[in-house]
């Protein structure tokens, strides 16, 4: 006797004939869905001779988040990478720049979306914003008269900065903020904030005084 399939899904209290025999592909389920096969032998107007399989297909939705080492450009940072992490559903990935790459470098400020697509056509989306911290410290040399003079051999020198940075002077790979200096010359200062690697840079011109003031009465 010749076997005929009939399939039948059931989506929540409603039963509906989809129409499939054989080998024909199953539609691909919008939400959890409950399939029943009844297979007949022989005559399918014989209600009461077909064996009768259930399964369930159940719809995954997919799931994303995006990654990223760093939320924040600086003067240190002026990429960064944004990493979708996506479960194992999703086969199609979109940015708001239109890119379908799992991956974004981006280089600018904003809020970046991705929406991903699963099989069967369900989305879902995240997003991240950027922000951007570039703010330039500021210094100042202080080195009192900046003159070497016959009674004044040496002239110190100091730089001062309302930030956390770190000092690197063009002389003797001077590290610390302050120092003394005895010979005449051009002293420069370069400071960087600890946090965002912005730099600031000041200099200072120490001149020699060793011309003698005579009194005659």
């Amino acid at each position: 006797s010749e076997l005929v399939w009939t399939d039948f899904a059931v989506l929540g209290n409603n039963t509906t004939n989809v129409g499939l025999t054989n080998t024909q592909t199953i539609p691909f389920p919008t939400e959890e869905t409950e399939y029943r096969v009844r297979v007949y032998n022989g005559d399918t107007s014989e209600e009461e001779c077909y064996q009768q399989v259930f399964f369930v297909v159940k719809t995954i939705e997919p799931e994303v988040n995006i990654v990223s080492s760093y939320t924040e450009l600086t003067c240190a940072i002026t990429t960064i990478e944004l990493i979708a992490d996506a479960n194992s559903q999703v086969v199609n990935y979109q940015w708001s720049d239109g890119s379908h790459n799992s991956n974004f470098v981006i280089s600018d400020t904003g809020t970046y979306a991705l929406t991903v697509t699963a099989n069967g056509g369900c989305t879902a989306s995240a997003s991240v914003s950027i922000t951007e911290n570039v703010i330039v410290p500021t210094v100042t040399i202080y080195s009192g008269d900046s003159k070497i003079q016959c009674l004044n051999s040496t002239v110190p020198m100091r730089a001062e900065t309302s930030m956390n940075v770190t000092y690197a002077w063009n002389y003797n790979d001077i590290t610390t903020s302050s120092f003394k200096v005895t010979e005449a010359g051009t002293y420069t200062v370069t400071v960087t904030d600890t946090y965002n690697g912005c730099t600031a840079t000041e200099s200072v011109e120490v001149v020699e005084n060793f011309t003698a003031h005579i009194e005659i009465d």
